[in-house]
């Protein structure tokens, strides 16, 4: 019996539609689930496996029913930037936005890979831009935190929210800096990136910049109009002496200067 299991989603995994039509002719549930939960669905569009998602599809396979970690087919071709599966997937009435109690939706999946291709094609079939995972990121700010900037560009064409807050209070501009990505940055304040908004912590995107010595993110934010003169809530620190707190003193150096300046 195992080894008949096995043979079933280890035919829907490597594509041998001649092996999986024959056990599943001789009875086999096209639904079945082995010891990780997995179905020889979620395994073929894992795979990208074209003709077996057909094939099951075909044989009465339940085009939603969930696999490992309870994500669908959907979200495993999604995840695996399988462009065609997903499509056929969705043609055959697959749920967009399906995900577990604490997991994410496929669009989720795609933009954490940078697949693009299969992003566009979830949102014109409906996905939910602002889903968010269960730390509260939103595809946005999966984008970013990747460093997929073509994709993120993408989103924020589709109107991505650019001031969401995940669960900690942490927006897409303080993921930005926080990642190093001065591209990121100068991309999310032409979209009109609030800088004053507070994390849980009461730290700004420019005082983050600050702590963590970035200066090309800084001086984006300074030119962009941020507040260079704004203190800490308890200590009442400038940026300039976060950075020197911090041990950047070059960053610290130049703050000093700017504030002169103006």
């Amino acid at each position: 019996m195992i080894s008949m299991f096995r043979s079933i989603f280890e035919a829907a995994e490597k594509g041998d539609l001649t092996r999986l039509e024959h056990l599943l002719s001789k009875g086999k549930c096209p639904d079945d689930r082995n010891c990780d939960r997995a179905t020889p669905m979620t395994l073929a569009a894992g795979a990208g496996q074209m003709k077996a998602v057909r094939l099951l599809l075909a044989l009465g396979a339940e085009v939603n029913r969930y696999g490992q970690n309870g994500n669908t087919p959907l979200y495993y071709a999604a995840k695996g930037g399988h462009t065609e599966v997903v499509s056929l997937l969705l043609k055959s009435s697959a749920t967009v936005d399906m995900c577990p109690k604490k997991g994410i939706t496929p669009l989720l999946g795609a933009v954490a890979q940078g697949h693009a291709n299969v992003a566009v094609l979830l949102l014109d079939c409906g996905a939910q831009l602002e889903a968010v995972e269960r730390h509260g990121r939103t595809a946005l700010m999966l984008g970013i935190e990747k460093g997929h900037l073509s994709l993120v560009e993408l989103l924020l064409k589709r109107r991505a929210n650019v001031d969401h807050r995940s669960v900690l209070g942490v927006t897409p501009l303080m993921l930005a800096v926080k990642c190093k990505d001065p591209a990121m940055v100068a991309l999310l304040l032409e979209h009109g990136a609030d800088m004053s908004i507070q994390d849980s912590k009461g730290w700004t995107a420019m005082q983050i910049a600050a702590i963590r010595g970035g200066m090309e993110s800084m001086e984006l934010m300074v030119a962009a109009g941020g507040d260079l003169f704004q203190r800490t809530l308890k200590e009442s620190w400038t940026l300039a002496t976060l950075a020197h707190n911090n041990g950047f003193e070059r960053v610290a150096n130049r703050l000093m200067r700017l504030e002169e300046e103006q």
